[in-house]
């Protein structure tokens, strides 16, 4: 994969290009609406307008020049709010959240884009909010380390353009599993209060 993950402030996250920044989003917790999850699954849209996003339909040219690293991006898709995340500084894109994990121990996957909003209870109001600037919505970086080794890079899902690109990022459920088996006798992985 050549790619390194490194614990960067939220600030210097979102600031790097999108593939970097998904790469290292992975394993971060995000809370929205005071509802924590741990980002297990992504996909990397490495400019605003790509083609290949379902947002392309969607969204205004003038819109997408609007948005700056760190903020969120909303698009519906079959009545739900699909959760992006606006990355790069010189060079903008979107980092599509697929799966976070919830629980106790961040044990339990929620299984798709529309489960993760109506976790999170996202209305079209979090549109444009920044993260970490609000008590709405921030990234929480704690003691769960991601190996590149654990991590799968695989195609976009449903997708009919740029099909053969890897630009979705994820750690599979059986490996995540293996890593937090000591969760509950252990204080290392908690909820965030």
């Amino acid at each position: 994969m050549g790619m390194v993950m490194q614990d960067y402030n939220l600030e210097d996250l979102v600031r790097l290009n999108p593939l970097k920044a998904a790469y290292n989003l992975l394993g971060k917790i995000l809370v929205i609406n005071g509802r924590p999850g741990r980002i297990v699954d992504l996909e990397v849209y490495c400019v605003l307008n790509d083609p290949a996003c379902h947002s392309h339909r969607y969204v205004k040219q003038k819109d997408i020049n609007a948005l700056e690293p760190g903020q969120i991006f909303l698009y519906p898709v079959h009545g739900y709010w699909m959760l992006n995340i606006v990355a790069g500084k010189t060079r903008r894109g979107l980092v599509f959240i697929r799966r976070v994990a919830v629980g106790k121990c961040f044990e339990n996957y929620l299984t798709g884009p529309g489960i993760v909003s109506g976790y999170y209870a996202i209305t079209r109001e979090l549109n444009g909010t920044r993260l970490g600037i609000c008590e709405k919505a921030c990234i929480i970086s704690d003691n769960f380390r991601v190996e590149p080794r654990m991590v799968k890079a695989t195609k976009r899902v449903g997708l009919r353009k740029d099909l053969d690109a890897r630009l979705r990022f994820f750690i599979p459920r059986n490996i995540y599993r293996r890593i937090i088996q000591g969760c509950k006798k252990s204080t290392d992985i908690v909820l965030p209060r």
